[in-house]
């Protein structure tokens, strides 16, 4: 999936909403080194906002992507943006499940994707981090999309679906 233009709704379906911090305090409820009880959202809209601000802001992305996922399934969608977002909104229904992202790519695209895995809560370090947002792991997401930024252009494959195989090393590409 491509993106551009000033909105796009996006219908998803998971539990938890992580976006890349890259430190435990920033985005407490969201980011990627906080994944342990009471990350559940609660119902309603959860807006993100183009500032610093702690628990919202935007500014304090370190990677363009955020990714949604259900820790019961296998599925993780992500979406990579070539500039950062404006903002962002999350729909959570009564369940606590994500079910839209209401995106703003400003002058930039999103790119969306499908990554499975095996396992979404295996922690074989005990760190507090699943092994699939790892990212001193080969094959977890935080790995593979280091190497985008902010200022980059990059390729992503017309692909629908990635796999990372149980080793953690190899990406393959299901068509």
């Amino acid at each position: 999936m491509r993106v551009v233009g000033d909105t796009v709704t996006i219908h998803v379906s998971g539990k938890v909403l992580v976006m890349s911090s890259g430190t435990t305090g920033v985005l407490p409820r969201y980011n990627e080194y906080t994944l342990t009880e009471g990350r559940a959202l609660t119902e309603g809209i959860h807006s993100f906002t183009d500032d610093t601000d702690i628990n919202t802001g935007l500014h304090n992305l370190i990677y363009p992507w955020i990714a949604c996922f259900d820790p019961a399934g296998s599925e993780v969608d992500v979406f990579i943006f070539t500039k950062r977002p404006k903002n962002f909104q999350c729909i959570v229904d009564a369940s606590g499940t994500i079910t839209q992202l209401v995106l703003y790519p400003g002058n930039g695209i999103i790119y969306g994707r499908n990554f499975l895995y095996a396992n979404l809560t295996q922690d074989s370090n005990a760190d507090l981090i699943p092994d699939f947002l790892d990212s001193s792991l080969p094959g977890s997401i935080t790995k593979v999309l280091q190497i985008y930024d902010f200022q980059k252009v990059f390729y992503v494959s017309s692909d629908d679906y990635f796999y990372v195989s149980s080793d953690g090393y190899t990406l393959e590409a299901i068509r």
